[in-house]
């Protein structure tokens, strides 16, 4: 039994760490193990009647294929158009046609062709979408050629199909070009006959205007008009000046202001020099000479070049303001300047009637100016509006003489039927033995993908080597058989199972300084067998002469108090709130085997279970016996799960075959972060293939495994659970041991 492969693996790995594998193959793997046998029946029995289904969905067909030539160009008569040359967009033009072909025009021209309906093709809606289906329409790159066809079973439809839709086609295109040769030449016409109207039009609005004038030819008057505003402007601007001058003087004689160097006053000066620009030009001119020789009259002396140089200057700037002023006051005054107040005001007044008349006279001259302008304007525009109709004229009636003269040659056309549809008389496609093949192939992986599905929805551990991924996290202590329906072979095996963990548990977890060893049974959810195994277990340490003790820490499931009939009987609870062992162990079957249940007391609630006290429970219990398991409840759903694995010397965690790895490593994490000391893992439920790889044949029928007790007595005093009745009640002959000894208060 020592030399077991798998274990010494597991030992191996929990000393090594070796980690699991990521491969997802072996995902697709796992769904499809042991379920091989059912893809395939399932595959089959999907894929042999779409392989049927397949071939007789697609009867074969028949096509009959039609040509029309596009022309890139036509013949030309006398005038080159835009049918004589290939145009500059050709081949979107085929396209173009090829598109029309599927037109719903065409199609239903199609449909009332008179073979359509001798041949029985359906009418209405239905014949419209059959025709749409089979109809193919394909024009090869670059080329000029359109190939039509009817795809259908029946090759005289086909034929006939094809054909009509050419005659329809060329009906109506036909057709069309005919009428946009007429269309396009009465447009013609009536542009010629509007662009015409319109430019008598014109003429006549260019005469009503000219007539009010006597020419039409408006700029001479225009322009003396608009010399005559500025002769006027200027007089205006010298009456203005006259009569600011001559207010000037007034006020100076009346007020007998003397008069400047330049024999003017100062208030006339300088009425004088802001109405004329020049006048103050040349001020300025003599200001700045003054200036610079009153400055460098402190440097040099007036004999100096440059006060000879500046005294020059100012007497040439002066003689040009005396003449200015000269040339001012002769226009301006018109009296001399030792005339009276009263002659000053008349000559004022007199000037003020010529610039009233002035003025008036300018607004007849503008507005007239100003009424001559907009009629040249209107008929400059006229006449820019009579030169643009004169050339669509011409370019129109250059239009319609061509559309004349080539006529003919549009009503031709581009478009010509150069082959039409033949009767085919081989398949064109024949699909039924690829369809076939594919809907089979499609069944058959369908069935397979179901199973596989099935199989990857329900990602539970199934097979031994599927935990190979908690290597790292806890060892593999063994396995144990689905006992269902035990045979006296099921039985022998599931006894040396035990026996193989218990060993496991022996070898792995030594006893430190002679103590017994604690060992906390737990699983991640109820219905895995932790019970069975905690009994079963405690059987074969018992049969291996060791002291063992079984305590039911599951304080609600009660478990291993029911099945050995113990339950309700002094047990944990009692022990926890008395603080004794008196009357809480009890004698169980066969020599060394004890059993403390849960306690008498049902009210004792698991949070009621402290960490001190059991540790001390413990502690007083290492020393009288060899081997302690404690049967807790799950350790993701009880308290009392959580205190005992963190104190016991190893903790066991029980998986059922088809237990979610995710609450598997669930359970694992729990346990590692409740700092469990060791983790070990039963594989409970195997299969007969996995129990076979783990377990030799000869050791299964070793004469050293005990056969199940037979006989209706043998099997009342046994205990209950399939798998420690595997075990057997070799116990039974053994003399029960005295009272513990630890009974006194601890």
């Amino acid at each position: 039994m020592h030399s077991d492969t798998m274990f010494h693996d597991d030992f191996l790995s929990e000393t090594q760490g070796q980690g699991g594998n990521h491969n997802p193959l072996k995902w697709v793997q796992r769904a499809f193990r042991g379920r091989y046998k059912w893809a395939i029946l399932l595959g089959a029995t999907l894929g042999l009647p779409m392989a049927v289904g397949g071939y007789l969905a697609l009867p074969p067909t028949f096509t009959s294929t039609g040509i029309i030539e596009v022309s890139p160009t036509l013949p030309v008569t006398l005038y080159d158009n835009a049918m004589s040359n290939v145009p500059p967009m050709y081949d979107q033009f085929v396209q173009t046609q090829a598109s029309k072909i599927r037109t719903s025009r065409v199609l239903d021209r199609a449909l009332d062709h008179e073979q359509m309906r001798q041949v029985g093709w359906p009418r209405g809606y239905a014949g419209r979408n059959l025709l749409e289906r089979t109809l193919g329409v394909s024009r090869p790159r670059r080329a000029q050629l359109i190939e039509v066809s009817v795809t259908h079973p029946d090759a005289t439809l086909a034929k006939v199909a094809t054909n009509a839709v050419l005659d329809a086609f060329m009906e109506l295109e036909g057709d069309r070009e005919v009428l946009v040769s007429k269309v396009r030449e009465t447009e013609l016409q009536e542009r010629v006959d509007g662009l015409r109207r319109e430019r008598s039009a014109i003429d006549q609005s260019i005469r009503r205007i000219a007539s009010e004038y006597g020419t039409d030819d408006l700029a001479p008057l225009h322009d003396a008009e608009i010399r005559e505003l500025s002769l006027i402007d200027d007089a205006l601007t010298n009456l203005r000046l006259q009569i600011d001058a001559l207010e000037a003087r007034a006020e100076a004689t009346q007020s007998g202001e003397p008069t400047t160097s330049l024999g003017v006053t100062q208030s006339e000066l300088d009425q004088l020099r802001m109405l004329d620009p020049q006048l103050d030009d040349r001020l300025e001119s003599l200001d700045s000479i003054e200036q610079s020789i009153q400055l460098n009259s402190t440097r040099f002396g007036p004999g100096h070049r440059t006060m000879r140089r500046l005294a020059e200057q100012r007497d040439l700037a002066q003689r040009r303001v005396d003449e200015r002023l000269e040339v001012l006051r002769g226009q301006v005054t018109g009296v001399d300047s030792g005339a009276g107040v009263a002659a000053v005001q008349a000559q004022i007044q007199n000037v003020r009637d010529q610039l009233a008349q002035t003025i008036q006279r300018q607004d007849r001259v503008a507005q007239n100016a100003r009424d001559i302008g907009n009629k040249r304007l209107e008929i400059n525009d006229l006449k820019r509006q009579a030169s643009v109709v004169d050339e669509r004229i011409a370019e129109t009636a250059r239009a319609l003489d061509a559309v004349r003269t080539e006529r003919p040659n549009l009503e031709r056309g581009r478009v010509q039927v150069v082959q039409r549809g033949e009767h085919p008389f081989r398949p064109s496609t024949d699909r039924r033995v690829a369809l076939a093949g594919f809907a089979g192939v499609a069944g058959t992986g369908m069935g397979i993908c179901i199973v596989g599905l099935y199989g990857f929805t329900r990602r539970g551990y199934r097979y031994l080597d599927e935990l190979e991924d908690l290597n790292q996290t806890a060892t593999l202590l063994g396995t144990l058989p689905d006992l269902a329906a035990p045979d006296d072979e099921q039985n022998q095996i599931a006894a040396l199972a035990v026996h193989h963990i218990r060993n496991m548990l022996h070898v792995l977890t030594p006893s430190i300084d002679g103590q017994g060893r604690v060992f906390a049974v737990t699983s991640a959810s109820s219905g895995e067998g932790k019970t069975s195994l905690s009994l079963a277990l405690g059987m074969s340490f018992s049969l291996a002469g060791q002291r063992t003790l079984m305590l039911d820490a599951d304080l609600i499931g009660r478990g291993l108090s029911s099945q050995l009939g113990h339950d309700g009987e002094r047990g944990l609870s009692d022990c926890i709130e008395a603080g004794s062992l008196e009357d809480c162990i009890h004698e169980c079957q066969g020599k060394g085997l004890k059993i403390m249940p849960a306690g008498s007391s049902f009210s004792f609630d698991p949070e009621r279970l402290s960490e001190q006290a059991m540790r001390r429970l413990i502690g007083a219990l290492r020393d009288d016996y060899d081997t302690i398991l404690i049967d807790t409840g799950p350790i993701l759903g009880s308290l009392e799960a959580d205190i005992v694995c963190a104190l016991a010397d190893r903790s066991v965690l029980t998986v059922s075959r088809g237990k979610s790895p995710k609450l598997v490593q669930s359970s694992l994490a729990r346990l590692k972060h409740l700092g469990a000391r060791s983790i070990g893992i039963v594989f409970n439920r195997a299969t007969t293939t996995d129990i076979t790889k783990s377990i030799s044949h000869v050791s299964i029928h070793s004469e050293s495994i005990r056969a199940l007790p037979s006989g209706k007595e043998a099997r009342s005093r046994t205990p209950t659970t399939p798998l420690a009745l595997a075990v057997g009640d070799k116990q039974r002959d053994q003399p029960a041991e005295d009272a513990h000894p630890s009974a006194e208060r601890w």
